[in-house]
């Protein structure tokens, strides 16, 4: 199992990035103990998606998702799973591992990247909005 998640730090303690495609840092994680931190230069999640493909994923983790990085991710034979906001990428890992993910559904995605559900997506003109937790 070789999976992919995108990031916001450079850190395996981070938690996933809130936008897949705009993420800073994209992770790979071979074995536990072995991975890869490579900066995102695509920013936009087919690129995402065709990064991870090229670095021979086949799992991907991620909190939000387009229609078109999950058809991307899918054609190129990853699994997509839903991933949890506030964990940590290490322990997101450890959770897929042992079976504690689920797989991201037709109703999880996100067309034209629902553009209310994550204040980070950088988008000029747009004011996002603050999540409370």
């Amino acid at each position: 199992m070789k999976i992919g998640m995108t990031l916001s730090r450079a850190d395996l303690d981070a938690p996933l990035a809130e936008h897949f495609g705009k993420a800073q840092w994209l992770l790979v994680v071979d074995q536990p103990g072995q991975c890869q931190l490579v900066r995102n230069e695509g920013l936009d999640g087919r690129s995402v998606a065709e990064a991870f493909a090229s670095r021979g994923c086949t799992d991907v983790i991620a909190l939000h998702l387009g229609p078109g990085a999950h058809a991307r991710a899918n054609a190129a034979g990853m699994r997509v799973w839903r991933g949890h906001a506030g964990v940590s990428a290490r322990a997101l890992a450890r959770a897929l591992e042992q079976g504690a993910l689920r797989s991201f559904l037709r109703a999880d995605l996100e067309p034209g990247h629902a553009h209310h559900r994550h204040p980070d997506h950088g988008h000029a003109g747009h004011t996002p909005r603050r999540t409370v937790h």
